[in-house]
């Protein structure tokens, strides 16, 4: 038995033998603790315009890359690609080898935006517009399209982290071998990106979905625009095996197939909400051993689920003005009173609409028959909308049709005039712009600084625009009128920068002219300086009134009415000037041109001044044109002067008239006529010449 201290002892010894062991090994290794680290890469946003002329790197948008394939080679999970507007097609073949088999493909954890202005700049994707196409060989020619603009296979594995935004997919043309027959616009097996504000446009597909083909596949598309394309089954869209893709507020338009020219489930489950079907050839929705939910839609013919509607859309254009589906001059805006409006419903909603413009916003004329406020379709309806892009504000009349608008433009009232104030009465009013504020849904005030331009696009409609005093404006003033019978009343004082213009147009050249007119308001002095022009026209008349004025220095300065080649008939003059003065105080040339009305018995005199009217030019030529209209009973003269002066204080007047009508007076019908204190003068070293 050992005793306490023999069992120390061989301790101790054995903690030396161990200890001398230690130390003929070497050096004990010290033993490294291993931890999972954080990526720690940073986020990238890479740039692609092919405009761009730097180094062609993706670093900055001088620098961008050309081609969005080297975005999409170079791209890692969380970043960006931010493509500037323009046409980009693909280069990476995929599937096979040929030209043909070029395609783009998304990534997880990539988010793709398009809508970028050249050069960068503040996104909008409906001013902006980024074309993917499959259009690489003779253009026009589709033969030699390629199979599929976006071609995602099975094993490419795509979650809704892979994300397109921004987009018109066009132009793919699957038919090839039976893998390269289906999804021209897009093809995915086994594959689930985010897809939203995309257009698939012209799309051909031999077998299925022209636009979008699914199979295994649940995507999310949301604000998409599918239109004019074709495919055996499903010209927009194919789901097949057990595909369950989401569907929110998308519009399919003008497709075409023989089984659905919108939609075709085949053993699948999508879920479709807010969404119109209208105008597809062979039907808008068909399923086979399918189970899909279809929810507050507005579908051709019916079609069975809560809130749905069967009744026309009533969009601007849908086939626009070539009556071509899929083309670019398409209008899938709601009008004013379509049943779409405020009929959706809130559920997995879109923030904003297919152009970016805000959700849910309440028409006050429509009655709410969804559920929260929302809209079918990819358009979220305003009448007007007010936009800007590179300084210029843009107010459009984007509702036409039976959209009547009475717009009014001003500025907040003093002591802080620092906005403009756009107001239609009894109409939803809309402002895509940063900083801009809403008291009603009739009006938006927005920032004034930063404008250079205002310009109004009456478009549809019988629309009246007044704007008041703007006092000094550093901008200039655009008014473009449109297929309706439109009013300007410019009714405030404006002075404008120097070099600034004033536009208005409403002269309308159809063949049934419209019955536009434009009035210069009781003491309104629209003011221009240095080359600042001022352009004045109307189809039917232009009155300046008691104390207004037209004022140019160096500009030109021009004002017709009823210049088209189809006079517009009724009881007018066609330029009235009373008591007020259009004139030029400089080098500016004044060209004064004015035809009464075609039909009617009262006075219809070209060009009428009365009451101390003037017109005025000063070292430019001055011109003054009329014609009489059409008369049962005289008083159609060419130009008309009482107590009023057409002169100048150097440059040369020119006075052209040509009496119209067939009354028995000839008196009343004189090409010029000058009484009662009238005169045509012209100063300094001018001439006269009537």
């Amino acid at each position: 038995m050992k005793t306490p201290g023999t069992f120390d002892r061989w301790a101790r010894q054995g903690k030396n033998r161990r200890r001398k062991a230690r130390h003929a090994r070497g050096p004990r290794p010290r033993r490294l603790r291993v931890e999972q680290l954080e990526d720690r890469r940073l986020l990238t946003t890479i740039y692609v315009d092919d405009t761009a002329a730097g180094s062609n790197n993706g670093g900055s948008w001088a620098n961008a890359y050309t081609a969005l394939q080297s975005a999409l080679t170079a791209a890692e999970i969380g970043d960006e690609i931010h493509v500037a507007e323009g046409t980009y097609r693909p280069s990476s073949q995929v599937g096979g080898t040929g030209a043909r088999y070029a395609t783009f493909q998304m990534k997880n954890g990539v988010t793709i935006l398009g809508g970028f202005p050249d050069g960068g700049g503040v996104r909008e994707p409906a001013t902006y517009v980024s074309i993917l196409s499959g259009d690489i060989g003779t253009v026009g020619n589709n033969s030699d399209n390629v199979y599929h603009v976006f071609y995602h296979p099975t094993g490419t594995n795509l979650d809704n982290t892979a994300v397109l935004d921004g987009f018109r997919i066009t132009a793919g043309n699957a038919d090839g071998s039976v893998a390269h027959q289906n999804g021209a616009g897009m093809l995915n097996n086994s594959s689930s990106p985010t897809v939203t504000n995309c257009t698939f446009a012209d799309n051909t597909a031999a077998s299925l979905g022209g636009g979008m083909f699914n199979s295994s596949s649940s995507p999310k598309v949301m604000n998409c625009i599918f239109s004019a394309n074709t495919a055996w089954l499903g010209g927009g869209m194919f789901n097949g095996s057990s595909s369950s893709p989401t569907v929110t507020n998308c519009t399919f338009a003008g497709n075409t197939a023989p089984g659905a020219g919108g939609m075709y489930n085949h053993s699948s489950s999508p879920t479709v909400t807010n969404c119109i079907f209208w105008a597809n050839t062979g039907g808008q929705i068909e399923d086979y051993n399918s189970s899909p939910t279809v929810t507050y839609s507005n579908v051709q013919d019916g079609y069975t689920g809560t809130g749905n509607i069967n009744a026309d859309p009533l969009f601007v254009d849908a086939d626009g003005p070539d009556n071509t589906y899929g083309t670019l001059d398409d209008d899938l805006h709601l009008r004013a009173g379509s049943p779409c409006i405020d009929a959706g419903i809130i559920g997995g909603l879109p923030p904003t609409d297919f152009e970016g413009d805000a959700r849910r916003l309440n028409d006050p004329n429509t009655d709410n028959t969804g559920v929260g406020v929302v809209d079918m379709g990819a358009d979220e309806f305003t009448d007007t909308l007010v936009s800007l892009s590179g300084g210029e504000l843009f107010i459009t009349d984007v509702a036409g049709g039976n959209s009547n608008d009475t717009l009014t433009i001003s500025l907040n009232a003093a002591p802080d005039p620092d906005q403009f104030v756009i107001r239609d009465a009894g109409r939803l009013v809309y402002a895509r712009i940063p900083g801009a504020t809403s008291v009603d849904p009739n009006e938006v005030r927005v920032p004034v600084t930063g404008i250079t331009q205002i310009v109004v696009n009456t478009l549809g409609g019988n629309d009246t625009v007044t704007v008041d005093a703007l006092g000094s404006l550093n901008a200039s003033l655009k008014i473009n009128g449109g297929t309706g019978n439109d009013t300007v009343n410019l009714n405030g004082d404006i002075t404008f920068a120097a070099g600034k213009n004033l536009d208005v147009d409403l002269q309308d050249d159809a063949a049934s002219p419209g019955i536009d007119r434009i009035n210069v308001g009781t003491d309104a002095n629209l003011v221009l300086s240095g080359t600042g022009t001022a352009t004045l026209k109307a189809s039917r008349n232009i009155l300046l009134d008691s104390g207004s004025s037209v004022e140019v220095v160096d500009g030109n300065l021009t004002v017709e009415a009823n210049q088209q080649a189809t006079p517009t008939s009724g009881d007018f003059v066609g330029v009235l000037v009373d008591r007020g003065v259009i004139e030029s105080a400089g080098s500016g040339t004044v060209t004064v041109k004015g035809k009464g009305a075609a039909t009617g018995i009262w006075y219809r005199a070209g060009v009428y001044l009365i009451n101390n009217g003037r017109i005025s030019g000063g070292s430019g030529m001055l011109t003054v044109d009329g014609t009489g209209g059409a008369s049962t009973s005289g008083n159609a003269y060419g130009v008309f002067v009482t107590n009023s002066s057409i002169t100048s204080s150097g440059g040369d007047v020119q006075v052209t008239g040509q009496g119209g009508g067939s009354g028995a007076s000839t008196e009343e019908n004189f090409g010029v006529r000058v009484s009662s204190n009238g005169t045509i003068t012209a100063g300094g070293s001018g001439t006269v010449t009537v």
